[in-house]
C-alpha cells in the first residue's frame, strides 16, 4: 500500500482536549520535511524519516502539528473509493522567553448534583492555559467525610493530558467504581448495595492542583450522600419494634390493673 505523507497545524477544539486540524500555511506544519510518499507491504512496516527545520526568527512558545498518512483504495466495479488517514502527533517547544499562566477555573460534581445514594461520585474540573506553551497538570483529589477525616485519594490526570495554549480543558475523575447494574435494581436490592458500601452525611472533595511554576491551585465542592432506601428499612424497622415494644408495656399494665388479676396476687400475698 502506499501512503501520501503531509503535515497539520492543530489547536485545541472545545473543552474536551480534541484536535482541530487548520492547514499548513506556516507555523510548524510548514517547518517539517518528509517524503512524499511511502510503500508498506501487508503486515510489514516502514520507517520514515522527517525533520524539523526552525526558522531562526520563531518565536519562543509551543508548537502543535500532525503528521499524516493517507492511503486510498478504490472499487472501479462499484464506483467506490475509500480513504483512510492515520497521523502522529507533534508537541514543539521553542525555548526561549515564554510566558507561562494558568488557572483552575471550576471543579463541580459532574451533573452539579449534590445529593447522591451511593458511589460514585463523578468530578469535572476546568483548566484555563493562557501561556505561551501548553502545560500539563497534575495534583491530587481528596475526600473528607462528615467529620473531616481523609477517607480517600487519588491522583489526578494519570494520562498526563496536555491543556494548549490559548485553550481550555475539562477533566474529568471519580470517587468509587462504576456501577452499570445499580440503576436496574429494586428498593431492596439497592438497599443492600448501599449497606455493603455505606456513606451517609456532607462530604467533601477538594481538588489540588499543580499548574505552572511549581504553584498550586485547589477548589473544593460539597455533597452529600443519603442512602434513602436503605435508611427507610432502617426507620420502618425501628418504628415497628417500638410500637411493638410501647404495646406490649401497654398490655402488660392493663392486665396488672384488672380485677381478676389483682385478686390472684392478693391469694398469693397472703398464703
Amino acid at each position: 500500500t502506499t501512503y501520501t505523507i503531509s503535515a497539520e497545524n492543530f489547536v485545541a477544539d472545545g473543552e474536551n482536549g480534541v484536535p482541530r486540524f487548520i492547514g499548513a500555511e506556516d507555523g510548524l506544519a510548514s517547518w517539517i520535511e518528509t517524503p512524499e510518499n511511502v510503500d508498506v507491504l501487508a503486515r510489514d512496516r516502514s520507517t520514515v524519516t522527517y525533520s524539523i527545520n526552525v526558522p531562526d526568527d520563531a518565536n519562543p512558545g509551543g508548537y502543535f502539528a500532525s503528521i499524516f498518512f493517507n492511503s486510498e483504495t478504490s472499487d472501479n466495479s462499484l464506483e467506490l473509493s475509500i480513504e483512510s488517514k492515520v497521523g502522529v502527533l507533534i508537541l514543539l517547544r521553542v525555548n526561549g522567553d515564554i510566558s507561562e499562566a494558568a488557572t483552575l477555573r471550576e471543579f463541580k460534581t459532574l451533573t452539579d448534583q449534590y445529593t447522591y445514594e451511593l458511589k460514585p461520585v463523578e468530578f469535572t474540573y476546568l483548566i484555563s492555559n493562557s501561556g505561551g506553551d501548553r502545560i500539563i497538570p497534575f495534583g491530587e483529589l481528596s475526600i473528607q467525610g462528615p467529620f473531616g477525616r481523609t477517607l480517600y485519594t487519588e491522583i489526578i490526570n494519570p494520562n498526563k493530558g496536555n491543556v494548549l495554549p490559548g485553550s481550555n480543558r475539562r477533566f474529568h475523575t471519580i470517587w468509587g467504581e462504576e456501577n452499570e447494574n445499580y440503576e436496574s435494581l429494586g428498593f431492596f436490592g439497592k438497599a443492600e448495595a448501599q449497606l455493603q458500601d455505606f456513606h451517609f452525611g456532607r462530604y467533601t472533595a477538594i481538588l489540588d492542583v499543580n499548574l505552572v511554576n511549581s504553584t498550586s491551585e485547589n477548589l473544593t465542592v460539597e455533597f452529600f450522600m443519603f442512602p434513602w432506601q436503605l435508611l427507610t428499612i432502617i426507620i420502618t424497622t425501628f418504628i415497628t419494634a417500638l410500637t411493638i415494644i410501647i404495646l406490649t408495656i401497654r398490655k402488660y399494665r392493663h392486665k396488672l390493673q384488672t380485677p381478676s388479676y389483682m385478686d390472684y396476687l392478693n391469694r398469693i400475698t397472703k398464703n
